[in-house]
């Protein structure tokens, strides 16, 4: 069902498969293994279906994809959402050099050890670390 959705949404963009693939940061053979039934990392489906403007669900059949129309008008709402909160971030980092400094220190993690410093983060302070 993923490789379905995924075909029919690159032939929607007027693209082909391994041009996505490489666009969302995958090798572009990682199409050629979806074809035959493997499926993507989280994160890559993450990035897959923010490429396309769908939810996770529609990219993987559990939910119907709506209209690229409709798509369209969720995406304008929702991309105004997210510039604000990246705009409160952004200026909460310019005022807060302490923060800066722990964003500036994970820049050469990996994925695993970003998330591992987030959960022992998280530990240390009682926190949540989402």
């Amino acid at each position: 069902m993923f490789y379905d959705n995924y075909v029919r949404l690159c032939n929607e963009q007027g693209e082909g498969p391994t041009v996505v693939a490489k666009k969302v940061g995958v090798d572009k053979s990682a199409a050629s293994r979806w074809s035959k039934g493997s499926l993507p990392r989280d994160t890559t489906l993450v990035k897959i279906a923010d490429y396309f403007g769908v939810t996770v669900g529609e990219l993987m059949g559990d939910e119907q994809i709506k209209p690229e129309t409709e798509r369209v008008g969720e995406k304008e709402t929702e991309n105004a959402t997210i510039n604000s909160g990246l705009e409160a971030a952004l200026e909460a980092l310019r005022n807060q050099p302490g923060r800066r400094a722990l964003l500036s220190a994970t820049k050469n993690m990996t994925e695993a050890q970003v998330l591992r410093f987030a959960d022992w983060l998280a530990d240390v302070t009682g926190g949540n670390k989402d």
